[in-house]
Formats: C-alpha cells, sequence, structure tokens
C-alpha cells in the first residue's frame, strides 16, 4: 500500500478513511488466509471482522515504522492457530461427553438384551452390506484375520481392507443400535 506509514499515523489519530484503505487494501487477501485455515466461510468472516475490530481499537498502540501488512497477518495467524486449538479442545470435551453419555445408554440396553438377540442383529445388518464389504467383514468376524491376511485373500490393498472395514463400522453404526455396535466392538473389531 502506497504510503503506509501515512496510513498509520492518519488511522492512530483514528481516520476513518484511513482505516477503510487499510481494509480496501488488506481484507480480501487475510480472509483468504482465514478461510484455507479455517476451512468454513463463516469462521474465516469472523475472523477478519475480529482481526479489524482489534485494529480500530488498539489503533493508538501502533508504531508508525511497523510493517503493517505484517502485523495483520501475523496477528490473524495467532488468531486462527488459537481458534483451531480451541476447536480441538471442545471438540474432544464433546466426543467425552457423547461417548460417556452413549456408554451410559448401552448399558441398560445391553442389561434388556441378551446375546442371541445380539448376534441375530448384527448378522441382519452384515447381511445388507454390500459383497465385498460383507466378505471382509465375514474375514475378520469368522476368521479373526488380520488386514494383510483378508488383503491377500482377496488380492487388494491393506490400505483397502483398513477403508473397507471403518466403512463397514460406519454403515453398521447407521444400521444398528449403539448397544451392538458396541457388543460388536467388544467382539470383534481387530486392528
Amino acid at each position: 500500500m502506497e504510503g503506509e506509514k501515512k496510513v498509520v499515523v492518519r488511522l492512530k489519530k483514528g481516520n476513518r478513511l484511513a482505516f477503510t484503505m487499510v481494509y480496501m487494501e488488506y481484507h480480501k487477501r487475510l480472509y483468504g488466509f482465514a478461510f484455507h485455515y479455517l476451512g468454513d466461510r463463516y469462521q474465516a468472516e469472523d475472523a477478519i471482522q475480529w482481526l479489524f475490530l482489534r485494529l480500530w481499537e488498539n489503533r493508538q498502540l501502533l508504531n508508525e515504522q511497523m510493517n503493517l501488512k505484517s502485523y495483520l497477518f501475523t496477528s490473524l495467524k495467532n488468531y486462527v492457530l488459537n481458534l483451531l486449538r480451541d476447536g480441538k479442545r471442545e471438540a474432544l470435551r464433546q466426543q467425552q461427553f457423547v461417548l460417556e453419555k452413549e456408554e451410559t445408554e448401552d448399558n441398560s440396553l445391553l442389561l434388556h438384551l441378551d446375546e442371541e438377540e445380539l448376534r441375530k442383529r448384527l448378522t441382519a445388518a452384515i447381511a445388507t452390506l454390500s459383497p465385498q464389504k460383507r466378505k471382509i467383514c465375514e474375514l475378520k468376524l469368522e476368521g479373526n484375520l488380520s488386514n494383510a491376511e483378508i488383503a491377500g485373500l482377496l488380492q487388494i490393498s491393506v490400505n483397502t481392507v483398513k477403508f473397507q472395514y471403518n466403512q463397514i463400522i460406519k454403515d453398521l453404526r447407521n444400521r444398528i443400535s449403539p448397544a451392538l455396535l458396541l457388543f460388536f466392538s467388544f467382539l470383534f473389531l481387530l486392528p
């Protein structure tokens, strides 16, 4: 931006035009930066709003010799990193809450269902899988085979077996109760 030092001086004095010039010069690039890391349009917009609000509120603390572009991007980077860190903490806290709640519900349901009923439901759910997924599941459950052994038998990669098995778990999770899935994981899930 041309005359950045002059713009910073005017911004420090509360000149709204200087603030608008800074916003117009940098907001698109800053938004792109925030969106790249956050992956969410609304979070990126909120980050930019926070950044420019902070710039306006702290304008008197600005140093005329500073590189404004570096200051903006560094401030935004720190804010985004904090959001990501805090978001992971919140996600883990929520995941733990859900797991604890499901465990309580699963335990009460398990008390009412006998093992034979659970096996029947599991068998019915497995029967609805695609042929390849069903084969992988059968080899895991009945053959007690590792991913590498299944890959060799089916002539597919180990990663394909892992991916397909993860898909099986997701499919079964959607088709059967959490209690049955818990039962299934205790009985049959292998690394």
